[in-house]
């Protein structure tokens, strides 16, 4: 996909939110360990998925807690002071510093327009919830992609037409 670079030489894999809680709504974290092996987030991205949990839980929360408690989801407690986006929220900008941060390549899965521009003009590496959906077919992990566009959409995940598109013709269902 466009801005997306391939996730066989990153070693460490960052991830947003968003993402996170696309892949909760449609049973996809459980790709997270064949595609990735663990999958970090840091402390602001974990407090924005699982915030007020106890009192109201979410759509997805209980998923994600357990993919946290298996180890399928890591937690970097570190965060650096720089580079500082203050244009981003602060999970994305997490995200972002953790991965300017590191001395190896890694990966970053983030959805928002403006966290991928970042992310490419540093030269990291990014993937999005439908890179994730598209290497999971690539791997057999799943039929179709196409029912699960849909159930995303059916949900409220805001994905163009054109992605849409673009997705379905990569894995042939175009």
């Amino acid at each position: 996909m466009r801005g997306d670079k391939s996730t066989n030489t990153a070693r460490l894999v960052i991830a947003d939110a968003s993402p996170i809680i696309g892949l909760s709504l449609i049973g996809g974290l459980v790709w997270l360990k064949p595609l990735f092996d663990v999958v970090t987030i840091t402390a602001q991205v974990r407090d924005e998925l699982l915030h007020d949990f106890a009192t109201a839980p979410k759509i997805g929360m209980t998923e994600i807690a357990a993919a946290i408690a298996n180890g399928s989801i890591n937690i970097l407690t570190r965060d650096w002071p720089s580079p500082q986006f203050s244009y981003l929220d602060d999970g994305e900008a997490s995200v972002l510093r953790a991965a300017a941060n590191q001395q190896s390549p890694c990966l970053v899965i983030i959805d928002e327009t403006l966290g991928r521009r970042a992310a490419n003009e540093m030269g990291i590496a990014v993937t999005g919830l439908v890179g994730i959906i598209i290497a999971a077919k690539k791997k057999q992990l799943i039929p179709k992609i196409a029912p699960l566009l849909v159930q995303l959409d059916a949900a409220g995940f805001r994905l163009s037409a054109g992605l849409v598109a673009e997705a379905l013709g990569i894995v042939g269902e175009g």
